[in-house]
This record gives C-alpha cells, sequence and structure tokens, in this order.
C-alpha cells in the first residue's frame, strides 16, 4: 500500500513498434482477470491502480468488463491506463462515459505531423486513428493525460506540437512531458535519441509555456530538477517508479532531493546530461 507504483502488466503485445519502447513488444499475456478483480477489491481507499503493456487495449472488451466490476467493489479506486487510443469506437462511448470518474487514460502523441508521428510508433496511419481515438475520448467525456516523450526526432517540431496541443487539446486533464528512459529500444542508438536539456532547453522552455499559458495543465516527468531551467523546475514531479529510481553521489548535498524525482536505476552517467550539479 506504499508503493506509488502498484501497476498491472496486462500484456506484452502491441500493436506499435515505438522506437523508444522501454518494454518491447513480446507474445505474452497476463489475463488473470480473477485475480486483479481481488487485488483491486483489498487496495485502500482512493488507492491508484496502474493498468499497462504493450497496449490493453488489445482485450478492450474484457478490460473494460474488469474496470467496471473494478469500480463496482472498489468505488474509490482510481484507474490510470497507458493506451495508444488505437482501438475506441462510437460503440464504446457508453461505457467510457461509465468510467469517467474513475479512469485516467494516458494517451500519447508525438508530433503534428502525422508522417512524424507514425515514423516515431512504427505504424502507417497511426496518427489519424489516434485522432479518431481522440474524438471518441472527447464526446464520450473521458480524462485523458495526453503524454509526449522527448526525442530528438520531435524536438526540433516541440514548439508546433504545443500549438497544436494548445488548439485542439483544451480540455485533456493534463499534458505530461516526458524524458526518455534508458531502457528497451530506447538504448538503440541512444546518442541519436536522447535530448540533453542541460544544454538546449530552449525547445522545452516554449513548449511548457506556450501550453501552460493556454490553460493546459502542464508537468514534466523524468526530469531532474537540476537538469531544467529553473523557470521549469515548478513543473516537475517526482514521477519516476519507486522501484526504478536512484540519486547520484552528487545528489547527496542537493537541498531539493527530497521533492526531486531522482534519477533512472539504469540511467548511465557517460551518455546522459552533460551538466548535473545539486541544487544549493
Amino acid at each position: 500500500p506504499s508503493s506509488n507504483s502498484n501497476t498491472i502488466l496486462l500484456t506484452e503485445q502491441c500493436d506499435q513498434v515505438c522506437l523508444m519502447c522501454s518494454q518491447p513488444p513480446k507474445n505474452k499475456d497476463y489475463l488473470h482477470w480473477d485475480l486483479y478483480l481481488k487485488a483491486a477489491g483489498i487496495m485502500p481507499i482512493g488507492s491508484i491502480l496502474g493498468i499497462s503493456g504493450g497496449e490493453p487495449t488489445l482485450y478492450k472488451e474484457e478490460l473494460f468488463e474488469f474496470l467496471i466490476k473494478a469500480i463496482e467493489i472498489n468505488p474509490s479506486l482510481l484507474i490510470h491506463i497507458l493506451t495508444n487510443a488505437q482501438h475506441f469506437e462510437v460503440k464504446d462511448l457508453g461505457t467510457l462515459e461509465i468510467l469517467n470518474e474513475n479512469v485516467l487514460w494516458g494517451v500519447p502523441i508525438y508530433s503534428d505531423n502525422a508522417n512524424e508521428h507514425d515514423q516515431i510508433v512504427g505504424k502507417d496511419g497511426a496518427f489519424e486513428a489516434l485522432i479518431e481515438g481522440f474524438n471518441c475520448l472527447l464526446k464520450s467525456g473521458s480524462r485523458v493525460e495526453l503524454r509526449t516523450v522527448l526525442l530528438q526526432n520531435n524536438y526540433p517540431s516541440f514548439a508546433k506540437l504545443s500549438k497544436f496541443v494548445a488548439r485542439h487539446f483544451v480540455w485533456i486533464e493534463k499534458w505530461a512531458i516526458m524524458q526518455l528512459e534508458p531502457m528497451g529500444y530506447a538504448r538503440i542508438e541512444w546518442p541519436l535519441k536522447f535530448v540533453d536539456t542541460t544544454i538546449a532547453p530552449e525547445n522545452l522552455e516554449n513548449a511548457v509555456f506556450t501550453a501552460s499559458s493556454c490553460g493546459i495543465h502542464t508537468e514534466l516527468y523524468n526530469f531532474p530538477l537540476c537538469t531544467v531551467p529553473f523557470q521549469l523546475r515548478k513543473f516537475c514531479v517526482k514521477s519516476i517508479s519507486d522501484w526504478k529510481q536512484k540519486y547520484l553521489p552528487n545528489c547527496d548535498q542537493c537541498k531539493s532531493k527530497n521533492s526531486c524525482c531522482g534519477f533512472f536505476e539504469w540511467y548511465d552517467r557517460q551518455a546522459g546530461y552533460k551538466s548535473i550539479t545539486g541544487i544549493t
């Protein structure tokens, strides 16, 4: 009950192959619905249950059934589901409405340009399907956390993406901009993917200030406080799960350590940020 990451890995199958995926697809499922329902029933009041993959909505009907039952037995349960939102249809609107109060859908978008987004997720037509999914979520009044991973592939166009988000996604609950996790596919050609915000923060600053000035609640995930400019630190959250979090030796004297997300356990200082100094 004290963990900040009680998450069900529902499946390792996925219909996208994102070039930075930290959980590369495998032909494995973990569809233990009865056990998950028992777990949901004993979670303390107000707990958050994560559901991840792979792509959980590959088993959409079974997932919907589980969610409804879980909320019935534990009405205070909050459920955070990571999904590419490619599989929502008009016929799902009624079910999505039932889940509104308890479920937050974490949905990624990587660019305002369809070709660039499709290239990042490794699937032709993904952007078009994503927009259709967003329309279903919007019409059903669903709660949405928009998620964008920072990459060298999309960083040059980040200002355009932020304007796109500000124009079309004022209805979302928040926009989570995420630093790259050095795991899975992300480690392949890491220097060509990782954006060092200690030396190139400008595009990130522009995106955050554009979105927040338009009333979109914006947060920075997986960014240690010392890796972003002072004016962005108020947007950083302690996002790294406790089981994969570490601090560096020079974090010991940092006055902001307790409010900082720290680093991923597998962070490599030789391939990471060029300038890291504790905040004094």
